[in-house]
């Protein structure tokens, strides 16, 4: 018999360089006041297994047309970022999910946690920063 499963998301990933792919790109509500804000969240490769997706992410406020919003959707789409511009002038999310880049991720700590917040804090083209084996 076989069951229904889905891996176990999980945010511990250690600080580094790692070379991921994006597996999600969703709104969040926001504590700030930005009133549009999008999580974009990306799983590190070599840190994947059969049961747990290890995740970090990074997030956006896009209230307002953003710089680091565009340079990290030119570092994952490439010249095709381009082609996946609508017509009304936003973007289509989807397009992004599943490509591979190269990410740093860091640790925020903060006295109300025990764990450090692991965060994407840039994103390159896939190969800028991590070779493949």
């Amino acid at each position: 018999m076989n069951i229904p499963f889905r891996k176990m998301r999980d945010y511990n990933v250690p600080k580094g360089i790692y070379r991921a792919k994006i597996v999600d790109f969703y709104a969040v509500k926001s504590k700030t006041d930005c009133d549009q804000m999008r999580k974009l969240v990306l799983a590190p490769l070599k840190l994947e297994t059969k049961a747990r997706l290890q995740t970090a992410a990074k997030t956006y406020c896009v209230d307002e047309p953003s710089d680091e919003l565009m340079e990290d959707l030119m570092a994952i789409m490439g010249e095709e970022l381009e082609e996946h511009i609508l017509d009304n002038g936003s973007f289509d999310t989807d397009a992004m999910i599943g490509r591979h880049v190269d990410a740093v991720v860091d640790h925020l700590h903060g006295d109300s946690y025990e764990k450090p917040f692991a965060f994407v804090s840039r994103i390159y083209p896939a190969g800028t920063m991590v070779k493949e084996n």
